[in-house]
């Protein structure tokens, strides 16, 4: 019953993710690579189902001290709030099982960027950058943030939000009450992952300061690595052997989840911004959290070499409308079901 209520309420979401799958899965007809990976299905699927543990313990503890009951077991076993939480987790499952297939769909397309369309924009990004700002973003932020413990603390967060991917939706589905709000959140976050993270991601096809001198033996940005090399010599940043791994994955041409190099626009800073836009409607202490989240993320972004400054800038304009409209369709899709 609470299975098909959620398909009920999120149909249009799931929609939106099977059609990306079909889409990817034919387009890898077409241009000759894996469209769905299955293993990437089951690993995504394994971490959404993580998620759902830690949110599902979350909610248990949150219920044990909130009401602080003398029979702990007679509590879960019997108590309205466990019941309704565990309803909203039964009913979030149709959306998590089609987040476990679309994500791998989207690592598969993200992966061909750069075949499809070249790698033509780099340079452009370079110099917008430095016309915006008067010179490379990262040489800015360089004096303020460049010593080691800050750049571990930002590479700490970069690796947060690998971890958030799995647990902030699952929450969300949990926490939100209003349908519409679920409803927005929920397409912001399915469509900005299809057109910020694989139409733009394809048109605008880049590597990024970090793959800059790798992919075209441009060595701009080689202090700002050889900085980043330094600091791993004392604090271990372990984006850099994801950098490392990326190229490597690109060579290979491997479409598992989690591949494929892209830097226009930036889905860490999409997927930030959007976490903070629910958040700060569901809890100010959290909204704040997010929000500071956001701008580290926003920061690191450029700091970590993986991204131009513009692509921060893109993907929050980009993000910011697809939430709007998001919202249009939300309000339209709830005032019709009522």
């Amino acid at each position: 019953m609470n299975l098909r209520i959620g398909w009920r309420h999120h149909q249009l979401v799931v929609a939106i993710a099977l059609i990306f799958v079909l889409t990817a899965i034919l387009l890898g007809v077409v241009y000759g690579f894996q469209g769905v990976s299955a293993n990437g299905m089951l690993a995504n699927l394994f971490f959404q189902s993580m998620g759902l543990l830690v949110i599902s313990m979350i909610t248990l503890l949150t219920g044990l001290v909130l009401h602080r009951p003398p029979s702990p077991l007679e509590f879960i076993r019997t108590h309205p709030f466990l019941r309704h939480k565990l309803r909203r987790l039964i009913r979030a499952v149709p959306i998590l099982l089609a987040v476990s297939v679309f994500l791998p769909a989207f690592s598969a397309l993200k992966s061909q960027v750069g075949r499809v369309y070249p790698y033509d924009w780099d340079q452009a990004f370079i110099d917008l950058d430095y016309a915006i700002h008067g010179t490379d973003p990262w040489r800015l932020l360089q004096p303020l943030i460049g010593y080691p413990v800050v750049t571990f603390a930002i590479a700490m967060a970069y690796q947060v939000w690998i971890l958030l991917l799995y647990i902030m939706l699952p929450l969300l589905c949990v926490w939100i009450n209003c349908r519409k709000l679920a409803t927005q959140v929920l397409l912001t976050y399915l469509i900005s992952w299809i057109v910020i993270g694989a139409i733009l991601a394809n048109i605008f096809a880049s590597v990024g300061p970090c793959f800059v001198e790798p992919f075209f033996g441009d060595d701009r940005f080689r202090p700002l690595m050889s900085y980043l090399q330094s600091v791993d010599r004392q604090y271990p940043l372990m984006f850099l052997d994801v950098q490392k791994s990326l190229m490597e994955w690109k060579l290979n041409n491997e479409s598992e989840l989690g591949r494929g190099i892209s830097a226009m626009p930036s889905m860490h800073v999409s997927i930030a911004l959007i976490f903070f836009l629910a958040t700060r409607r569901l809890s100010n202490w959290l909204g704040w959290l997010m929000g500071a989240f956001f701008v580290i993320i926003l920061i690191g972004s450029v700091h970590t070499g993986y991204h131009y400054a513009v692509d921060g800038y893109a993907a929050i304009i980009f993000t910011l409308l697809i939430w709007y409209v998001s919202g249009i369709v939300a309000q339209r899709v709830h005032r019709k079901t009522g």
